[in-house]
């Protein structure tokens, strides 16, 4: 895999996978953000990421993944659950760490 060639990406995003199932998940970022830098139309690869970053609850992240797919895919039904749940996700997490500031000055 020292010469960097379309065919990587998919290798790269493939393992990926395997590293998000292993719960390896900075392995994982690092393999599907190679993929995307080899292949920047690798969809797949933008997909991997998105799932590692929902795994490490770095919604934004996985939003704006979610997001230039759906853009290619308007269409795909999972892909909608899947962006709708990160949004529902962003905005609870958001809502907690607002409490959280809102209980640390009560004190």
């Amino acid at each position: 895999m020292n010469i960097e060639t379309k065919k990587n990406s998919i290798f790269l995003a493939n393992r990926a996978m395997v590293h998000i199932k292993m719960e390896n998940i900075g392995l994982a970022l690092i393999d599907a953000n190679k993929a995307i830098e080899i292949d920047k139309d690798y969809i797949k690869a933008y997909y991997r990421r998105a799932s590692a970053n929902l795994f490490l609850n770095n919604f934004d992240e996985a939003i704006k993944d979610l997001e230039f797919i759906q853009i290619k895919y308007p269409n795909e039904e999972t892909l909608k659950e899947k962006l709708s749940k990160a949004r529902s996700e962003r905005k609870k997490k958001k809502f907690l760490e607002v409490l959280a500031s809102d209980r640390s000055s009560d004190k």
